[in-house]
């Protein structure tokens, strides 16, 4: 996680969205890359995917706080692009 995070602060999220699904290969039961990726994804205004990583940390991890307001964030940005 740490090289993805490395591309964020760099700005090329979708090297950054990549190195993270290649993880998500090798661990798959994780919440934490797919909270970052739901981030990412979030950032770059792709709210459906945002939404889908976010519901998939809450999955994993149903106590994690950051997945669960990013998926309350994606969903409101869902309404107002179907608006």
């Amino acid at each position: 996680m740490r090289r993805a995070e490395c591309w964020e602060v760099l700005g090329d999220l979708d090297r950054a969205v990549a190195d993270l699904t290649t993880l998500l290969g090798f661990e798959p039961d994780r919440a934490g890359p797919y909270y970052q990726r739901g981030r990412l994804h979030l950032a770059r205004g792709d709210h459906p995917a945002a939404a889908t990583d976010f519901a998939a940390a809450l999955d994993r991890d149903p106590t994690h706080a950051g997945a669960a307001a990013g998926f309350a964030e994606a969903r409101r940005g869902l309404r107002s692009v179907q608006s």
